[in-house]
């Protein structure tokens, strides 16, 4: 029986210390995550509820007494909107349900599509981090300055508090399917 040389070895080696890493941001990524797709299935049924009933307040407003549209329904939509988009990207990116196009990609081998992947996941990290950390400032900022909603008066901050968050999980996220694409260059390339 031959021995394995020693840069399969180091490959073994590192890829035991992805998947290391990998499952530990998992263990801490995944319930996160979990957690913020429900919030956001919350805010949708919200905003379906808060829509339909903006809409029969109008349609109803001077037939019936007690009918009329809700104040402040364009903003909390907004909010709203802003706490599904943001609340659920990380666990759309863990489930694998982000759109993406393999049409080329996919006539290439196993260990190619691993390293664009991987060029591909980096990237994102960068981009992702960056906006992450630009939306802190401008949350900051918006704190300093108690900006509030024009109708009902809300502050905003809070809400850009949710969108950082979530933005930081999605960051986990990619950070997670990074590591992964890695192991699968290293798996590919022995």
């Amino acid at each position: 029986m031959t021995q394995p040389s020693n840069s399969l070895r180091n490959i073994s080696k590192t890829n035991m210390r992805l998947d290391k890493a990998t499952h530990w941001v998992e263990r801490f990524v995944f319930p996160l995550s979990r957690v913020l797709h429900k919030l956001a299935l919350g805010s949708l049924l919200l905003m379906m509820l808060l829509t339909v009933g903006d809409v029969v307040g109008r349609y109803l407003v001077g037939w019936l007494p007690l009918f009329k549209p809700i104040p402040g329904t364009l903003e909390l939509t907004e909010f709203m909107m802003a706490l599904i988009i943001f609340s659920a990207l990380g666990d759309t990116q863990m489930c694998k349900e982000h759109i993406s196009i393999s049409v080329v990609v996919s006539h290439f081998s196993l260990w190619v599509q691993s390293v664009i992947d991987s060029i591909i996941y980096l990237f994102s990290l960068v981009i992702l981090s960056i906006a992450t950390w630009q939306s802190a400032v401008y949350a900051h900022r918006i704190f300093e300055e108690h900006d509030i909603s024009g109708v009902l008066s809300l502050p905003v901050y809070p809400v850009l508090m949710v969108v950082i968050f979530g933005s930081f999980i999605f960051c986990l996220t990619m950070l997670v399917s990074l590591l992964i694409s890695l192991a699968k260059v290293g798996e590919h390339e022995s």
